[in-house]
């Protein structure tokens, strides 16, 4: 059991009285050797002053009283743990660490809801920015993409929409910054999937018209009809492009091959037609330039 401040005050006072009176006696004896002419043993520095060794050995031991225990000095289980922490021991202690566990679960839910709202109003925003990029309303969508990113979609896709918008807008201001930012989310969108035909399919549109990169762009446009032969408006751009680089016969193959699948649903009637159309003005340019 550790000894009480007052306690070893006490022991320090009882202690102090003993070894007090004692040199008292020490003092006398002293004093008569001056008169008997006996030999006087040295007096300390100590006790020159009134004090004894032993005194100072009473304060000493009554402060190791104070910090240590009675049963052979042993260290306090308290001698290195400061108050504030001593306070919440016990059930104390089991009490506020279950408040401050609800505090926390209160919170993090408040920070997953949070978080849970910002992808929402994401993808709120990238909805709301391809119904713009429909009404060729470039800037708004470049406006609600950029806050879809900024809240944490920033998927392939919007990447892909954003170069789209820019290249859109670049092409109607004839905007070389818009140009650089639409190359940059088409890199990026395909940097993140590389499997994004349509993001693959609209940076060879850019590769050919824009930067006249015409073999790149034709290459990454084929590829794409190699990769998702569904995807007819690729193949159609194909077939465009075989045509703008004076290939007729590549281009009339490609459309007539397109007119065979097209015709199996209405759901393409007007791209159908576009392949119709094609085929009749590449098959009467053909024949113009053999008459002549």
């Amino acid at each position: 059991m550790t000894i009480t401040l007052e306690k070893a005050l006490t022991c320090t006072a009882s202690f102090y009285s003993r070894h007090f009176r004692s040199g008292q006696k020490e003092s006398v004896m002293r004093k008569r050797s001056l008169y008997t002419g006996k030999k006087v043993q040295p007096v300390s520095p100590a006790a020159a002053h009134g004090t004894t060794p032993g005194i100072i050995s009473a304060l000493s031991i009554s402060l190791c009283l104070i910090v240590f225990s009675a049963s052979g000095c042993d260290i306090s289980p308290d001698f290195f743990t400061p108050p504030s922490v001593r306070a919440v021991r016990g059930d104390v202690a089991e009490k506020k660490l279950s408040d401050l566990e609800k505090r926390v679960k209160k919170y993090e839910k408040i920070i997953n809801a949070k978080i849970n709202a910002g992808e929402q109003l994401a993808d709120v925003y990238e909805s709301m920015a391809i119904i713009f990029m429909q009404k060729g309303n470039w800037q708004q969508a470049i406006l609600f993409l950029e806050k879809a990113i900024a809240e944490g979609n920033a998927s392939d896709n919007v990447h892909k929409n954003l170069a789209v918008a820019y290249a859109n807008r670049g092409k109607e201001l004839l905007s070389k910054e818009d140009y650089e930012k639409a190359e940059h989310h088409y890199l990026r969108a395909v940097e993140l999937n590389e499997n994004n035909y349509e993001a693959l399919y609209g940076y060879g549109l850019f590769l050919f018209y824009v930067r006249e990169k015409k073999d790149e762009g034709l290459e990454l446009i084929d590829r794409v009809t190699r990769m998702q032969p569904d995807f007819y408006q690729a193949r159609m751009a194909l077939a465009r492009l075989y045509y703008e680089l004076e290939m007729p016969v590549k281009s009339l193959e490609i459309y007539k091959g397109l007119l065979d699948e097209l015709s199996k649903g209405d759901k393409f009637r007007d791209m159908q037609a576009d392949a119709i159309a094609n085929i009749t003005r590449i098959t009467e340019e053909s024949a113009g330039e053999k008459s002549e």
